[in-house]
């Protein structure tokens, strides 16, 4: 199985443009998508839904994460092999979380154009490079005749939330389509408890919840999503309209 993970929005024929090549070199190929609503060019809403998506799937998964922000050349993508999975996009940072938490056993460097589309377009490396290597390695062809061997990965971490005086300076790390705004907290917080936002000098009151349908209508609250980050929500509202917070920008949050 292949997955794929893009910031290629709503330009769906892309992905369609994808399949069709991987088609060609395996017609018994199965994909599934996991989002093509990667906040455009951040390389951190990539890594957390990756992070968050790819031990769901059965060992030996490969999964494809194209997502710009860094990397352009041809020789900079890169196909990872973990203990259980196989990672393959540009060496940006995207892969690493997941595949250091699996255990990397080798990297790649994707340098071979035998196995890549005829007609590469260095606007569309995903479609062109990535998408058709994974096909091939679907196939059975082995890891060395991609290319030559790499020590190093590029690393990228999820920043961690910082502890202030007052509270907790965090970061927005995914905005969903009911308007929730996922932080990069990932520790309990006593359900009841109050706090604000913090956004230029106004504050916006919220209460710790356990589920959305403890809160009243309209009413912003903070509790831990399914991915185990805390976010924030509004029952029968939206959040992210509220707090205007984009992927990647810090929040500073203080309890009472």
């Amino acid at each position: 199985m292949i997955t794929s993970i893009t910031d290629w929005g709503r330009e769906r024929y892309h992905i369609a443009q994808a399949m069709g090549i991987m088609r060609k070199i395996t017609p018994k190929i199965e994909l599934v998508e996991i989002t093509n609503d990667v906040f455009p060019f951040s390389v951190l809403n990539g890594v957390h839904i990756l992070n968050c998506t790819y031990k769901y799937f059965e060992w030996g998964t490969i999964h494809v994460a194209s997502v710009g922000g860094g990397t352009t050349e041809r020789k900079k993508g890169v196909l990872v092999k973990t203990r259980n999975y196989y990672f393959i996009g540009p060496d940006n940072g995207i892969l690493w979380e997941a595949a250091h938490e699996d255990g990397i056993e080798r990297i790649i460097s994707l340098e071979n154009e035998e196995f890549f589309n005829n007609d590469v377009s260095c606007t569309l490396l995903g479609r062109d490079v990535y998408f058709p290597v994974a096909a091939h390695l679907y196939e059975g062809i082995p890891l060395i005749n991609y290319g030559k061997e790499l020590k190093k990965m590029k690393k990228f971490e999820i920043p961690k939330p910082k502890r202030s005086k007052n509270g907790v300076e965090a970061c927005v790390l995914h905005l969903d389509c009911f308007g929730n705004v996922r932080t990069n907290i990932k520790e309990r917080i006593m359900e009841g408890k109050r706090g604000a936002a913090v956004i230029g000098k106004e504050d916006f009151p919220f209460r710790i919840v356990r589920c959305y349908d403890e809160a009243k209508e309209g009413e912003l609250v903070m509790l831990e999503g399914a991915t185990g980050f805390l976010e924030f929500s509004m029952n029968f509202g939206n959040a992210s309209q509220v707090l205007k917070k984009k992927v990647g920008e810090n929040i500073s949050l203080k309890f009472f």
